[in-house]
């Protein structure tokens, strides 16, 4: 990387939800909506934490998930995790499609409804062992299943690989969470090769 050159990885989803009366079925008072959702990993870096400002700005965004960032602004539309790991932000300018309330938080993951439907932003760390990460996640499915009937979506850094999300290899991390979503009945985003984000050493999924 060059000298005072800065870039964050982010990694973009379109998501497409159901807004309007019986949002989770099909039928004439329902609409469907494409948004961009993003989700990146600061490292604690007050210049990438700027970088992620104007990109949520130029690019349309309209909801963040951001692990490990600088700080967690003391701003409505920022919902932090009590450890102060990982936050999930939306966009409140006028006009902005949906605002988000606290459903609930945890040791690494925030939980917020947002446009009819809970975000779970989540960060877990790599350092930690095999029981700690399986802990973590038994809390975010908890979380999850108490809200079972709406809208889910679960994103952010679980620092685990898998062929599942075009990592060259599986390790005991990725199998664990390939099993553990599973279980709660989520899907991937990431489909194959297809990449979700560009960076400046080429193009890896992130999960």
């Amino acid at each position: 990387m060059q000298a005072g050159l800065l870039r964050i990885v982010v990694n973009y989803k379109e998501v497409t939800i159901k807004v309007g009366e019986g949002s989770h079925k099909q039928g004439k008072n329902t609409k469907e909506l494409r948004m961009r959702i993003l989700q990146t990993n600061l490292r604690r870096s007050r210049r990438a934490q700027d970088l992620l400002h104007q990109t949520i700005r130029e690019s349309t965004v309209a909801l963040a998930v951001v692990a490990e960032s600088y700080r967690v602004l003391d701003a409505p539309e920022w919902v932090g995790d009590t450890d102060g790991m990982v936050a999930v932000t939306w966009t409140s300018t006028p006009g902005a499609f949906a605002h988000g309330a606290l459903l609930e938080r945890g040791n690494g993951y925030a939980a917020v409804e947002w446009a009819g439907m809970m975000v779970v932003g989540v960060y877990v760390s790599p350092n930690s062992g095999r029981a700690a990460f399986e802990e973590f996640l038994d809390g975010v499915g908890d979380c999850v299943r108490r809200r079972i009937l709406r809208q889910v979506l679960v994103l952010g850094d679980f620092n685990a690989h898998s062929t599942e999300w075009a990592n060259a290899r599986t390790n005991a991390r990725g199998r664990t969470l390939s099993n553990w979503a599973a279980g709660l009945g989520l899907l991937l985003v990431n489909r194959g090769s297809t990449s979700t984000c560009v960076t400046c050493r080429g193009s890896p999924l992130l999960t």
